[in-house]
């Protein structure tokens, strides 16, 4: 099945691309982007872990931007991965950057404000800053961890939700990814793929600061849309957008690893905390 690379498919394009179309092993595709998309995450933690430096506040932030970054084989992430990169060469790279811009300032004006309203609800609750007690902290990421190797089976809330395909079928695409990116910003509107931005929340709250709360939202949301950006150097055939969306779509498991390698992280940061 065809995309049009100006528009972003639905969730059911989504899935019926991601299972009528086989991806050869030996294709540039899967090779480059498996390597990149386990490979920046990675150089990114160990680049920051220095500045952490003994900052639990600093720690999570860092974590956040690679929760982020996870996010993107999730069925929003796939679908604008098949919205915003044939932009590049189907339409003008001018296109694609407005399309692009637009998507990351939307998603970091409503990451901002579900961050601020965590941190007030910190503010609100009695004893919040418990929540950064180490060890509160700490057992909760083992949870999570447990959860995303399947070792614990714990439902977490989710809006099992794709963003709208197509908001304004006659205004230009940066329109549209305007609202893709503030819809997806919000974070707990659509498919939630792992759990960390539940460790993300617990920060914010713990902090009993709306401006920290708005930051560490908004790196997280950061981090979601940074592949965006770097999308059009691998993808350079927009003929291929469903074969590329199926490629994004099969390091799922690649991405689970990255996550857990996260939450690891901070469980090892926590430890030289106390």
């Amino acid at each position: 099945m065809a995309i049009a690379p100006n528009t972003v498919p639905s969730s059911r394009e989504v899935l019926q691309t991601c299972s009528h179309w086989q991806v050869p092993d030996s294709t540039r595709a899967e090779r480059i982007i498996g390597r990149l998309y386990g490979a920046v995450p990675i150089l990114f933690l160990l680049l920051t872990t220095p500045f952490v430096n003994g900052s639990m506040l600093r720690m999570a932030a860092i974590a956040a931007v690679m929760f982020g970054w996870t996010q993107i084989v999730g069925p929003c992430g796939v679908a604008h991965v098949g919205g915003l990169t044939p932009l590049w060469h189907g339409a003008s790279r001018r296109t694609w950057l407005k399309a692009v811009i637009s998507y990351t300032v939307a998603g970091v004006m409503s990451a901002s404000l579900v961050g601020g309203f965590f941190g007030v609800v910190g503010q609100i609750l009695p004893r919040s800053g418990s929540l950064l007690d180490p060890i509160v902290l700490g057992t909760f990421c083992l949870v999570l961890l447990f959860r995303e190797a399947g070792i614990l089976r714990i439902p977490l809330p989710e809006m099992r939700r794709q963003t709208r395909w197509k908001w304004f079928p006659k205004l230009p695409a940066h329109a549209n990814s305007t609202m893709w990116g503030f819809d997806v910003g919000l974070g707990f509107v659509t498919w939630i793929s792992f759990s960390g931005i539940w460790l993300v929340m617990l920060v914010a709250i713990g902090s009993g600061n709306p401006v920290y709360g708005a930051l560490v939202f908004c790196l997280y949301w950061l981090g979601r849309a940074a592949p965006h950006w770097i999308d059009p150097i691998i993808m350079c055939d927009p003929g291929k957008t469903p074969v590329y969306m199926d490629v994004v779509r099969s390091q799922f498991a690649r991405m689970r690893v990255v996550h857990m390698l996260t939450l690891g992280w901070v469980i090892v940061s926590l430890v030289a905390l106390l």
